[in-house]
């Protein structure tokens, strides 16, 4: 697309994530991440625009992460106390395996199958738990779009 001249750049951006994500730490709400490097010039897939710049998905996420275990409370029905999505990895019902009492995802998020259904990624807009290596990425929605 043609490039807004208006847009600020990437790096303005990026600083107010920055911002926005270490409140979120020293508010304990998320936990600090260890930095990655840099992109690497060899890293680079191709030329972007003067004012853009490449940074890895942790950068632009409030959080990433992975499932793991089965809830303790779990059912393959829904119960009025009962009613969360568990989702795991797979295509099947986008992945609903089940239900439980409290999520673990409150807010949209993005997953992606990284065993079973490799890749198959969806956006889920309610409260759920992510199990079985179902990746979850959490964007900061008011920098980012995740859609």
């Amino acid at each position: 697309v043609e490039q807004d001249p208006n847009d600020e750049p990437a790096s303005e951006l990026l600083k107010k994530i920055r911002a926005e994500k270490e409140q979120l730490v020293k508010d304990k709400k998320i936990k600090k991440e260890k930095p990655l490097p840099e992109i690497r010039e060899d890293e680079v897939p191709f030329e972007i625009p003067e004012n853009w710049k490449w940074v890895r998905l942790s950068d632009v996420s409030k959080e990433i992460f992975a499932g793991g275990d089965k809830p303790k409370v779990f059912s393959k029905e829904k119960y009025s106390k009962i009613s969360v999505p568990v989702y795991a990895n797979g295509v099947t019902a986008k992945g609903l395996y089940g239900y439980t009492d409290i999520p673990r995802v409150l807010e949209s998020a993005i997953t992606i199958s990284a065993r079973g259904t490799i890749g198959y990624s969806v956006i889920r807009e309610e409260p759920f738990v992510p199990i079985v290596r179902l990746l979850v990425i959490i964007p900061f929605k008011q920098f980012v779009s995740h859609k």
